[in-house]
Order: structure tokens, then sequence, then C-alpha cells
């Protein structure tokens, strides 16, 4: 019997059965692997993998999957920075709490000079930005001008 212009009739596509079908698909269009190594991957011929991509994926999905993977790749940046940013403010505070134990010890043992260099180097870890971000203070208590980041 003819199946004429039925549209779904028919078999239906090797890929769209299989349960890796998206990773099939995200691998095509990201062309993360050759439309080959898919074919011999999933035991089909070369042309079955051209065929589905000119017939099944739309533009549509090509442009959700770049987007879907845009986004992703931003997202594990924006992790790796705050991250980052939180390793710098908890070495702030680590420094910050030294500080103070410092002023504390400096109060107890009646050392005023000793107490005010240490209220400075406290102030200058509060304190230490600028509009250009984070700047480690050298020895004397001004700017090195070399970035913390």
């Amino acid at each position: 019997m003819a199946q004429g212009g039925n549209k779904n009739s028919g078999r239906r596509a090797i890929i769209d059965m299989r349960a890796d079908k998206n990773e099939i698909i995200k691998d095509i269009v990201l062309g993360r692997r050759t439309l080959a190594e898919i074919a011999r991957r999933i035991g089909v011929d070369y042309t079955t993998i051209q065929r589905y991509r000119d017939t099944k994926i739309t533009e549509e999905m090509r442009r959700s999957i770049i987007a879907e993977t845009r986004v992703a790749s931003v997202e594990a940046d924006t992790e790796v920075i705050n991250q980052d940013r939180m390793d710098i403010a908890m070495t702030y505070e680590s420094l910050a709490k030294r500080v103070e134990k410092l002023i504390t010890r400096a109060e107890q043992e009646d050392d005023p000079a000793f107490a005010l260099a240490a209220m400075e180097g406290h102030r200058c870890a509060r304190v230490g930005r600028d509009d250009q971000g984070l700047y480690r203070r050298s020895a004397a208590g001004g700017r090195d001008g070399l970035s913390a980041r």
C-alpha cells in the first residue's frame, strides 16, 4: 500500500528513538564531533546523520542549543569570578581580624605607637579599594600599585 503524502507515516528516525537523542543533536549543532564520528558511534550511515540534520534540526533548535551553551559558559565563568571575589573578601576579613588582635594586644601592653600603627593597618585592610579594584599595601603603608585580583 502506498503511503502517498501522509506525513509521519512510516518508520521513525533512528536518532529519534535513541535515549541520547539530545546529546547527538547537540553534537551535530555545536560541531563537537564530526558527522562521520556520530554515524560510527550510533551504527548508521553518514548520510543518515546528514539527512537528519537537514530535515529534523530546525533553525529554532539550533539557536536554542547555541544560546543554552553560551548561557552555561557565562554561568560557569561567573561562578569562578564569584569564588575569586569570595577568596579576596575572606583574605581581607582574615587580615582585619589579625590586625584587631594586634590593636587589642598593643592597648593591653600600653604601647600607643604600636596601637596606632596597627589601627592604620586595620584601616588599610578595610578601605583598601578604589575604582580600579583592590590594592595591596606596601610595608610603609602606601599603595604599591599591584592589583590583588
